[in-house]
């Protein structure tokens, strides 16, 4: 039997479900930010020595390095901004494609400031982000992508720490409504390094009223209790 509601993860989700079954009814249930997790202080973390120059401007990818997520134009970005001489770019996570970027970050001379750094510990994960002064939501461009409720959005949020992303959909929306990033058009190197060079050169208060979105969209838009409440009540509902 066809069930009769669906609890999707994004609006994106959601109009995929009801333009092929109008009858279902819906709730959107986001994914939750861990705040217990990405918000406790990292300060006991040090960075490595090759990122610790007083300064220097921390750029972090976190999660998979697969066929789905476009980090080909993360690179590309990094490699057309004007100066990066005070800029180190950091991919956290393995996948399918990881071999591919790395070549690819050979080819275009940037080994000495990028690094790929595989699998790493969560408690050593939240002091990369939490160092970042952005981190990147990237995916290709495509329609089905565009309806992603990517983890690695949410975990930055619980830092509240900026993004960067390149999708069309709910998460553009997002961005323009909160304030919490900066969207980029997909596809285009000179898109991701202009807004790479923004967070490089912006004032501490404009990128503190960033960190502040992305904290008040962790603390209640994706608030894991507030999200079960919902959940709970639609489930009541129907009983």
């Amino acid at each position: 039997m066809r069930a009769t509601w669906s609890s999707p993860c994004s609006r994106g989700m959601e109009d995929g479900i009801l333009s092929r079954y109008p009858e279902v009814k819906t709730l959107v249930i986001e994914n939750a930010c861990d705040v217990e997790l990405f918000g406790q202080n990292a300060s006991a973390w040090q960075r490595p020595d090759w990122v610790a120059e007083p300064g220097l401007k921390l750029f972090v990818y976190f999660g998979s390095l697969g066929v789905m997520d476009a980090c080909e134009e993360i690179l590309d970005g990094f490699a057309a901004m004007k100066d990066r001489s005070s800029v180190r770019l950091v991919f956290i996570g393995d996948g399918s494609e990881r071999s591919a970027l790395e070549q690819q970050c050979a080819g275009l001379g940037l080994t000495e400031q990028v690094k790929f750094l595989g699998l790493r510990p969560k408690k050593e994960l939240i002091g990369w982000v939490k160092s970042a002064v952005a981190t990147f939501v990237v995916f290709k461009d495509h329609q089905v992508l565009s309806t992603s409720s990517p983890n690695k959005m949410f975990d930055s949020f619980a830092a509240g720490i900026p993004i960067i992303q390149n999708t069309r959909g709910w998460i553009r929306e997002l961005v323009d409504r909160s304030g919490c990033g900066i969207n980029v058009t997909p596809k285009d190197p000179n898109s991701m390094a202009a807004a790479m060079e923004a967070m490089c050169s912006i004032e501490s208060a404009d990128w503190q009223r960033m960190s502040d979105a992305a904290s008040g969209l962790a603390a209640y838009d994706f608030n894991r209790t507030r999200l079960a409440d919902l959940y709970l009540q639609r489930m009541k509902s129907l009983s």
